[in-house]
């Protein structure tokens, strides 16, 4: 992860953020997939709209409340 962060910033510069850090891309998948194992299934839309506060869902919200938990580990 790191390594793919610093070659993007190599090659893209350091305050380009198309792709923005690999890591938080791995924690909401990690998130999402430890969620479906509980049985909470959500969409990716919904998630995103939740991640910014616009969401419907509970599920998404649980789901954001892991992302969020993870991050402060």
């Amino acid at each position: 992860m790191a390594s793919f962060d610093s070659y993007d910033a190599a090659k893209l510069g350091e305050d380009n953020h198309v792709l923005g850090p690999m890591s938080a891309v791995l924690l909401r998948a990690e998130a999402s997939s430890s969620s479906q194992i509980e049985n909470l299934t959500v969409g990716a839309k919904n998630l995103a709209l939740e991640t910014i506060d616009e969401g419907t869902g509970d599920n998404a919200a649980v789901v954001v409340g892991n992302v969020r938990a993870r991050r402060l580990r």
